[in-house]
């Protein structure tokens, strides 16, 4: 590949560095959520829900991590960069460091065929738009060049990207809610399910939601159940209505798990 395209890719590596430099990162690894009691919270989020024998559109994914969802209207499923994320995750820091040795040929022809294969039932982050970008594009090549857009900008808020983490470990109640000029962290209930989250506001031109969504998947992710799903979003610089904003996008998401 050539040394431009080669490195969108390492920038894009390096726009993820500086999410989880912003705060985001840290959210969703450390941070632990207040959550329903179990039979409780499975009861609300099934009972919010359209089941997939019930959906008569094709806009429903089975995930196979133990639950079900639809796109909402007006959003697609950015195929070619949710695949390229799931590509990054796979390979870790490798991909990376075979950039640096220079990949060869081969190397390229087989991250094609990961991005042609890739399908969302299997994937562990999702990326949906709400923007006029080619969401059905799987091109290697064309979703690195996504990387180089710089994170603390306005062209991140074009993109209009919601990520979607599918994500394992423990869920536990405690966490303290309180707001100040460099971050947000609180509680808000989805169709009912407590939700915590937390708000990034280091960046001169746009803030970060972190949002955690207890879920009671029967999946496991290394040897640990799948008990929440986190969601990252890029919002406009003091937004107040960014929060409701993403909150409503995941309630019309329709989440349930899969028995």
């Amino acid at each position: 590949m050539n040394q431009k395209g080669g490195s969108n890719i390492v920038l894009m590596v390096i726009v993820l560095i500086v999410l989880a430099g912003a705060g985001g990162y840290f959210f969703l690894q450390k941070t632990e959520i207040a959550t329903l009691p179990e039979a409780q919270n499975q009861q609300q989020v099934t009972d919010q829900v359209q089941t997939t024998e019930e959906s008569t559109t094709n806009n429903v994914i089975v995930s196979n991590y133990g639950f079900s969802f639809s796109i909402p209207d007006g959003w697609h499923l950015w195929e070619g960069y949710s695949a390229h994320i799931n590509l990054l995750e796979k390979e870790g820091d490798n991909f990376v460091l075979s950039y640096e040795a220079g990949w060869t040929p081969k190397q390229v022809e087989i991250y094609q065929e990961f991005m042609d294969s890739w399908i969302p039932e299997n994937a562990k982050v999702l990326v949906f738009t709400d923007a006029d970008v080619d969401y059905k594009t799987r091109s290697f090549s064309e979703a690195g060049k996504i990387g180089s857009t710089i994170a603390d900008s306005d062209d991140m808020l074009k993109l209009g990207m919601t990520e979607m983490i599918i994500s394992a470990g423990e869920v536990t109640s405690g966490e303290e809610t309180y707001k100040n000029d460099e971050q947000e962290r609180g509680y808000v209930s989805i169709n009912g399910v407590e939700a915590r989250y937390g708000i990034g506001k280091k960046g001169k031109f746009v803030d970060q939601i972190a949002l955690l969504l207890p879920i009671n998947s029967n999946k496991y992710i290394d040897g640990k159940r799948v008990e929440k799903l986190a969601f990252i979003k890029f919002i406009k610089k003091d937004d107040p209505n960014a929060l409701s904003k993403l909150v409503s996008f995941i309630s019309e998401m329709h989440i349930t798990t899969n028995p």
